[in-house]
């Protein structure tokens, strides 16, 4: 046996508490180490030393009764805990104290939102109609929509044709017609012209910037009539192969060009953000969806021939085209100017002109 083993077990050795087999190796140990035989003896002086203490007091077994109810008397009691109500922070969320802050956050909280919902609401109802680009006129690989869509457009301007025509059936030609058309514009609006420019010659200054604004806008409204009838009348010829590409394309040019200039001569306000509730774009609406679908068309075409600057020009008309079709009925008059100003920016009235003519030239 090893001293650990020993020590360990001394203690059980002496109370007697040890198994016989382990007792006998333990007492052999002992015999032959010294130290452990040492720290069993220490223990034996211990053990016999607490076997003699003499106590002041004999413990018999009637008192453990009397040391229990004693501790039992000395021990505090405890109170019961108050019953919980379940609804306790309700009844406390309604003191007034309390409740102010919390009213008045809900009240808030309320208003707020009573206030977005009628934005909202007024946003919507305000919002124009969004124009929606057919996905089988967009792609390139449908060619029976895109036939199916020109031959559609030609059936319209035919019938445009029917109802504008000559009584006499003979119509001149969409060059010709335009000509005419602006003559007539030239002759009625002279006299707002010289109107015009004597309130720029007044030296009242009070007056000087409304008569001023007036006169712009008398002549621009009579400018803007002759051009709804222009629109209807150009690419009406029925002479116009509608298989020829440079025919539509010049239909399409002359037709966008008017609709344009109809644009530029709508009367607006002084400030860009006031609804003037003269402002009519209802007709340039109608017409720019129209021609947007055509846009489409003929640019496509266009890419498939290569002619890259009857694409490019295509291309910068389409977005205008398509924010005109997007303007409201009645539009503020800061819509109005800002596809105005991307018109005059592009130049695209200028361009669309000299690219006209120059496919009725190479025609010619």
């Amino acid at each position: 046996m090893k001293c650990e083993e020993c020590l360990q077990d001394i203690e059980e050795y002496f109370d007697g508490e040890i198994e016989e087999p382990t007792a006998v190796r333990l007492s052999a140990h002992l015999a032959s180490c010294s130290a452990c035989a040492t720290a069993a003896e220490a223990l034996r002086l211990e053990t016999e030393a607490y076997r003699r203490y003499d106590r002041p007091i004999a413990v018999t077994p009637a008192m453990w009764p009397a040391i229990k109810a004693r501790i039992e008397n000395e021990t505090p009691s405890r109170t019961p805990l108050p019953g919980v109500n379940p609804f306790g922070w309700l009844a406390g969320a309604f003191n007034l104290p309390r409740l102010a802050p919390t009213l008045a956050a809900i009240a808030l909280i309320a208003l707020g939102s009573s206030f977005g919902v009628m934005y909202f609401k007024r946003a919507h109802e305000t919002e124009p109609e969004r124009v929606r680009i057919d996905s089988s006129i967009i792609n390139p690989h449908s060619g029976n929509d895109i036939a199916k869509a020109t031959e559609a457009n030609t059936g319209a301007i035919a019938s445009q044709t029917n109802t504008h025509g000559d009584s006499s059936g003979k119509s001149l030609s969409p060059r010709r017609e335009i000509v005419r058309h602006r003559k007539s514009i030239k002759g009625d609006s002279d006299h707002l012209r010289s109107f015009a420019a004597e309130t720029v010659r007044a030296n009242v200054s009070g007056q000087n910037n409304q008569l001023r604004t007036q006169a712009v806008k008398a002549a621009r409204s009579v400018e803007r009539a002759p051009a709804l009838n222009e629109f209807a009348s150009a690419g009406s010829n029925p002479s116009v192969d509608s298989g020829d590409p440079d025919a539509e394309w010049r239909t399409h040019a002359e037709r966008a060009q008017i609709l344009l200039r109809s644009l530029r001569n709508v009367p607006l306000t002084e400030g860009p953000a006031k609804r003037n509730p003269t402002i009519d774009v209802a007709y340039e609406r109608r017409q720019s969806k129209k021609l947007l679908y055509d846009n489409i068309v003929l640019r496509r075409e266009a890419a498939r021939r290569g002619d890259r600057s009857t694409e490019r020009l295509l291309d910068n008309l389409e977005p205008i085209l398509l924010d005109i079709a997007n303007l409201p009925e009645r539009p503020l008059s800061g819509d109005v100017r800002s596809i105005e100003g991307r018109m005059r920016k592009e130049e695209i009235v200028a361009r669309l002109q000299a690219q006209s003519l120059s496919a009725r030239n190479s025609f010619d």
